[in-house]
């Protein structure tokens, strides 16, 4: 297993990007980003490391957790 860390949106928020290093599917956990500059920043990871998306995660309803989450299932 594989966890790369994102700091996102105003309130520094932890956005995890977790895969399986042998299938490549991985889950995004709380993608409180809110702009496009911050999200870029994951599509590339996600792009680069060839990963598969399965899941969107958000560990509580906050916006600082799940404001992300529309552009990343437009996405995936």
């Amino acid at each position: 297993m594989k966890i790369q860390t994102f700091n996102v949106g105003v309130l520094s928020t932890n956005c995890y990007v977790v895969n399986c290093v042998t299938t490549r599917e991985a889950i995004i956990i709380d993608p409180g980003f809110h702009n496009m500059r911050e999200a870029e920043r994951i599509l590339r990871y996600v792009d680069a490391n060839g990963l598969k998306i399965k899941f969107i995660v958000n560990t509580h309803g906050h916006s600082d957790h799940i404001s992300g989450d529309i552009v990343l299932k437009k996405q995936y």
